[in-house]
């Protein structure tokens, strides 16, 4: 697999988890606390016999990237003041 092929995986999944900020950054502290666990857990996994292999690295490095980024990046982007996503109301000013 080449280099350049993983650095955009793992910078789309950043994004991703970037994006995802943007639509539900502004969630309950726990679901961020939930989505570090899991990131950890899953980093500190061993890897699965017969799941072994460069793609299966590739895919469970970017969901790590998501679910970290997503968790711990919340309070910087609140501390950035940058916006979220607001649904507006049908009938609502």
């Amino acid at each position: 697999m080449s280099t350049q092929f993983i650095i955009l995986a793992y910078l789309g999944a950043f994004l991703l988890a970037v994006f995802c900020m943007y639509l539900f950054g502004q969630v309950r502290w726990y679901w961020h606390a939930a989505a570090i666990a899991a990131a950890l857990g899953m980093g500190l996994m061993p890897p699965v016999p017969g799941w072994q292999g460069p793609v299966f690295d590739m895919l469970a490095g970017s969901l790590f990237i998501i679910l970290f980024t997503w968790g711990v990046g919340e309070p910087i982007y609140d501390s950035l003041k940058l916006p979220h996503f607001r649904r507006h109301r049908k009938g609502h000013a």
